[in-house]
């Protein structure tokens, strides 16, 4: 089994639950489900639609809120932001607009995308969407792509616990997360994208910096 990450072919099969199997990267330490395991992308929606993610949510809100100072202290003067994987309400672009800082929505599932793909952006985040992607290696090159010069790409992410507790992790009861990581795995994604991983003071939020040619 090819990881979907950084390709080692020799991944090898973790464990399984009553639903699904998991398979562990030995180079770059991704958990991952088979991809003859997804979800269909019909599926996939109507959970996503089930969501209560709404700018009354104060819960998902406040969430959403702690990833401000976040990106204020990236350090970047009038940053361009792109919310990648932003879900139908796209929330965190408004939370962001209101706190006067400039942001567009990317979604495919819900046919959202930004004015112009050669735009570059100065600060990528992706919250609590990596571990939907089905390609990961062709999203985070995309993403390499659209990154300004200056560009920083914020992740937020719940780093798996030990192996032998995987199985009763929360996080993976999910059907649509199929991607799991540690910080050797958001290493490699910073790899990826030719960046210098960081560390935040939140334990599932990390800063990829882009490094300039």
């Amino acid at each position: 089994m090819n990881c979907r990450l950084c390709s080692c072919e020799h991944s090898v099969a973790l464990d399984r639950d009553k639903k699904r199997s998991y398979y562990f990267c030995p180079e770059c330490h991704l958990i991952f489900v088979p991809e003859s395991e997804f979800l269909s992308y019909e599926k996939e929606k109507e959970r996503y639609n089930f969501h209560e993610n709404t700018t009354i949510n104060e819960g998902y809100v406040g969430f959403l809120k702690e990833l401000i100072p976040v990106i204020r202290n990236v350090g970047l003067k009038d940053p361009e932001i792109l919310d990648f994987g932003s879900g139908k309400n796209a929330v965190l672009s408004s939370l962001l607009q209101l706190s006067g800082l400039k942001c567009e929505s990317y979604d495919p599932l819900y046919d959202i995308h930004p004015g112009d793909w050669e735009k570059k952006f100065d600060i990528v985040v992706l919250c609590e969407v990596i571990e939907h992607i089905r390609d990961l290696k062709t999203e985070l090159k995309l993403i390499k792509r659209i990154l300004s010069n200056r560009g920083s790409v914020i992740i937020r992410t719940k780093l798996y616990p030990p192996v032998d507790q995987f199985l009763k992790w929360w996080y993976i009861q999910d059907p649509t997360h199929i991607n799991f990581f540690s910080r050797k795995t958001v290493c490699k994604a910073a790899e990826i994208i030719q960046g210098i991983y960081e560390e935040t003071k939140l334990p599932d939020v990390f800063i990829v910096r882009v490094q300039s040619l």
